[in-house]
């Protein structure tokens, strides 16, 4: 692997402080060097994707920019710009942030840092940056990582003021948890508009027996496009009711991988909408590209930004469909048993509750029927909004959304 050192000769003095995010209803990809070559920028749906993070750059302890060979070039930003979106260098990642600790710990070597991002942007058109140290490890790097995004914020604004600062932030301490989003906004202070929803496009590959079951040995990252192939071929697609997500779990019992697909994609577009966050966020670009099709993205350019008609794109989806669709009375849903199997029909609101088990039997194939009332459980009509409905006939998966008008 070539690495390449990008230094600046002259530093520039800095002023005022502002963090900031683009308004709006954004997705935001990462888009790391490494699928570059296979998947090239021509492919980036940028009817949904607005913001582009270009990953990796990092410091050394000098604070001079390093970056992989063949990564930079204005051929991609150009792209990225002429289809009106905005790209963002990012900086750090795991495995690389060994410079940031040093490269952040002086006023002098924060100067030198930021003079050379300036320069590196102002050279390739970047938009701005993300900052992704991995990550500060006492009160002292803590305090010098702030002290560097104000700095960093005071010298844009003095050149660029329109470029972008982003993070990636967890939070608390404790990494691979869940996250409770209104913490950053009610706790926090945080704009809600500000916070983007990360949704992964790879999984966990565990030796174990089943979900929240001890683990043995290495674990593996698998992309979705590496376990998209393994569901009905030796593994099967079991629903987490509790989080809300997918596994699979081969048909031996010894292990599961963690993932997620255009369902639990669907729930977590609408917690963004339902709580008012400013988007989405995706790691990575390319992850779910399958024979010319990204069926992720599908799913949020569907369920987050409501451009397109396949709700849940996978091959292992249901016939699924509502009618009337808006409704205000009762609405019928239709689907199709393929063989012998145990059906699964459940309603929720936007924030992944459930309203209502319409459906949990074992049902012999052929067409069915079954109508909602818009009640829930214990017979309470619902509020007028849109809900999502899910139905699981053997391994098979598919969500769809329906509007309730009262």
């Amino acid at each position: 692997m070539e690495i390449h050192l990008f230094r600046r000769s002259y530093i520039i003095f800095i002023c005022l402080i502002y963090i900031s995010i683009l308004s709006g209803q954004r997705v935001i990809g990462y888009y790391p060097q490494w699928v570059q070559g296979s998947f090239t920028p021509d492919k980036i749906d940028f009817s949904v994707i607005t913001h582009v993070i270009h990953s990796f750059a990092w410091p050394d302890e000098e604070g001079n920019v390093l970056y992989y060979s063949n990564m930079l070039s204005q051929s991609l930003t150009n792209t990225v710009d002429d289809n009106g979106a905005k790209i963002l260098l990012c900086f750090g990642g795991w495995g690389n942030s060994w410079g940031f600790a040093s490269s952040t710990s002086t006023p002098e070597l924060r100067e030198v840092f930021i003079d050379n991002i300036i320069s590196i942007c102002e050279t390739y058109n970047y938009d701005g940056v993300d900052i992704d140290w991995e990550q500060p490890v006492s009160i002292t790097e803590k305090n010098n990582l702030t002290s560097f995004i104000i700095e960093l914020r005071e010298a844009f604004d003095s050149l660029y003021p329109e470029w972008i600062i982003s993070m990636a932030a967890p939070t608390s301490n404790w990494s691979g948890q869940y996250y409770e989003f209104n913490y950053l906004v009610n706790t926090r202070g945080i704009e809600s508009q500000k916070v983007n929803v990360g949704i992964p496009f790879y999984g966990k590959e565990y030796n174990t027996s089943g979900i929240n079951q001890p683990f043995t040995g290495e674990v593996i990252s698998r992309v979705y496009n590496e376990y998209d192939m393994l569901i009905n071929n030796g593994w099967n697609y079991i629903w987490d009711n509790n989080g809300q997500v997918p596994y699979l779990q081969n048909t031996s019992q010894t292990k599961i991988i963690t993932i997620d697909d255009s369902v639990s994609v669907s729930i977590k577009s609408g917690y963004a909408i339902s709580n008012n966050l400013g988007g989405l966020m995706i790691w990575a670009l390319g992850y779910d590209y399958i024979g010319g099709s990204q069926k992720l993205i599908q799913s949020m350019k569907y369920n987050y930004l409501e451009l397109a008609d396949d709700l849940n794109p996978e091959k292992y989806s249901v016939n699924l469909v509502n009618y009337p669709n808006p409704f205000n009375s009762g609405t019928n849903i239709s689907y199709k048993v393929e063989e012998n199997s145990q059906v699964d029909i459940v309603i929720y609101d936007l924030k992944g509750t459930v309203i209502k088990k319409l459906v949990n039997e074992y049902q012999t194939k052929g067409p069915r029927l079954v109508t909602w009332d818009a009640t829930t459980d214990i017979g309470k009509t619902v509020s007028a909004g849109v809900y999502l409905y899910r139905a699981r006939i053997g391994s098979a998966v598919t969500t769809k959304k329906m509007i309730f008008l009262k």
